[in-house]
């Protein structure tokens, strides 16, 4: 089975038009953020919320992350606070709140399978066909933050929090056609 693909910029759009406001942020600041999905499962109200103001970071603890080697700290462009402040407008939550709270349980956050169904689900809906899931949200993070650093692999490392750069190398499945590509215009 070929590696999970990101969305395309039109994909996004269309998957933000839901009408489910936790799926619509699921899906918002996956692809905003690049966290894996345990880690975006792992936020809190707090990580994101502080006296009714977003916050311009987030900070994911290491005990959440890969490895389990340090934190992670994402800045959240104007566009991802602004869909914050739209989720957050007329609810009244604890900061102590996951911010993807699964029905099942009190104050649990959905899991990971269920992440993926809504992710599938609604690919399905709007035809978006390929290999796509939950993992697709941090690729699309992956090749954003890569096209718009001037294609600066070493800040996309950065940014995915990944050790080594050959992992970000195989990451972002960057095809022998693109290399052809850039020969051909030096």
């Amino acid at each position: 089975m070929p590696p999970r693909r990101h969305f395309t910029p039109t994909e996004v759009e269309l998957l933000l038009t839901t009408d489910n406001p936790q799926h619509r942020l699921l899906i918002g600041l996956g692809c905003a953020t690049g966290f894996r999905i345990s880690e975006l499962l792992s936020l809190k109200v707090s990580h994101v919320l502080k006296d009714g103001v977003i916050l311009d970071y987030i900070n994911v603890a290491k005990e959440y992350m890969k490895g389990k080697k340090s934190n992670r700290r994402i800045k959240l462009n104007a566009k991802t606070k602004d869909m914050l402040q739209s989720f957050f407008h007329d609810r009244i939550l604890d900061e102590n709140c996951y911010l993807f709270r699964s029905r099942q349980g009190n104050n649990k956050p959905i899991s990971s399978g269920m992440a993926w169904i809504i992710v599938r689900n609604l690919c399905q809906l709007h035809h978006i066909v390929g290999n796509v899931g939950t993992h697709s949200l941090r690729k699309t993070f992956a090749i954003g933050v890569y096209r718009t650093s001037g294609n600066d692999i070493r800040l996309t490392q950065i940014a995915l929090g990944h050790a080594h750069i050959e992992v970000t190398i195989k990451y972002l499945g960057i095809s022998s056609a693109e290399v052809d590509d850039v020969v051909d215009r030096m």
